[in-house]
């Protein structure tokens, strides 16, 4: 057992994280601790202890942090991929490279009509826009991954060409996507709501 005294009739608390994640409040008056447990990050007079548990945590909170930046930066760079393609297929217009981008049971549900269920469905039923949108650009807003599943919002922009006369229009989409065997992103669930 070690001892550290700190300065006598000081009142203030603070609290430190143990290993195995416990907390305890400890008064600034005097502290008695084994090698085993936590070693403080603190320096009073001239002792001064160097905080191995409380760096190794750093460095652990650090390192997820990071990680987690990283899947979250490569994952936003694999919807924004999707949408590309997405877009891609709407403007040329080719119906048919949606197919692909859904899943088997894939259900689109568009604004004030009956589901669309299935690739082939939902490809017939952005066919028979024919070249009615054109422009259209997907902006992408907020993912929310949840295991194999993405909830993707989206803004989009676009120009809807009818009797000659072209109107903007704008809009949001959410989609639910599931990540494949392959590692590969689809499209199981649809919606959109234009402004």
């Amino acid at each position: 057992m070690s001892r550290l005294a700190f300065w006598p009739k000081r009142t203030i608390a603070f609290t430190v994280v143990f290993r195995y994640t416990q907390v305890a409040t400890l008064p600034l008056r005097r502290l008695e601790y084994s090698s085993y447990d936590a070693e403080l990050p603190v320096a009073y007079g001239e002792e001064k202890v160097v905080v191995r548990t409380w760096l190794a945590s750093f460095a652990l909170l650090l390192t997820f942090g990071i990680a987690a930046h990283a899947w979250g930066d490569t994952l936003a760079d694999e919807m924004a991929a999707l949408n590309a393609r997405w877009d891609a297929a709407i403007n040329d217009p080719n119906p048919d490279a949606l197919v692909p981008m859904y899943t088997a049971d894939a259900r689109l549900m568009p604004p004030g009509a009956q589901p669309v269920i299935g690739p082939a469905a939902i490809r017939n039923f952005f066919a028979a826009r024919g070249t009615s949108t054109r422009n259209h650009k997907l902006q992408l807003v907020d993912i929310l991954p949840i295991g194999n599943y993405a909830y993707v919002t989206s803004h989009f922009t676009a120009s809807f060409v009818k009797d000659g006369v072209t109107t903007p229009i704008s809009g949001s989409t959410v989609r639910m996507c599931e990540r494949q065997s392959d590692g590969q992103w689809r499209i199981r669930s649809h919606m959109f709501v234009r402004e």
